[in-house]
């Protein structure tokens, strides 16, 4: 399985272009993050049903599912970190599409775990 921050290269997808002035989580915006979370899934899906790595690949795919239940109901806060109320940012979820915490909410969260 591609790694994460291969995640749109190998889906063979592009980066999303945000247009000047374009609201975070804009309607667009959702959309190809909806995309990308529904390419994601049939491809992990695909590799769980050809490996049967459940091991590795069911956790992925319900944080796969997750993040597009919360795509599909505009008053959730997809893109959003719920630990600082930031926005987790578009690049950082192009990597890493069921991020559930910017950047540095995560970097603290793995300061902490041994």
């Amino acid at each position: 399985m591609a790694e994460r921050a291969n995640v749109l290269a190998a889906l063979g997808l592009n980066p999303y272009s945000q247009s000047p002035g374009e609201e975070y989580m804009s309607e667009p915006m959702r959309t190809h993050f909806d995309k990308v979370l529904t390419a994601w899934s049939s491809q992990v899906q695909t590799e769980l049903e050809t490996t049967g790595n459940t091991y590795d690949l069911l956790p992925l795919t319900r944080r796969i599912r997750k993040s597009l239940l919360m795509l599909d109901h505009p008053v959730t806060d997809y893109g959003y970190c719920p630990s600082c109320g930031e926005q987790i940012g578009v690049r950082r979820l192009e990597q890493d599409p069921v991020a559930e915490l910017c950047a540095d909410c995560q970097m603290l969260v793995d300061m902490r775990t041994p």
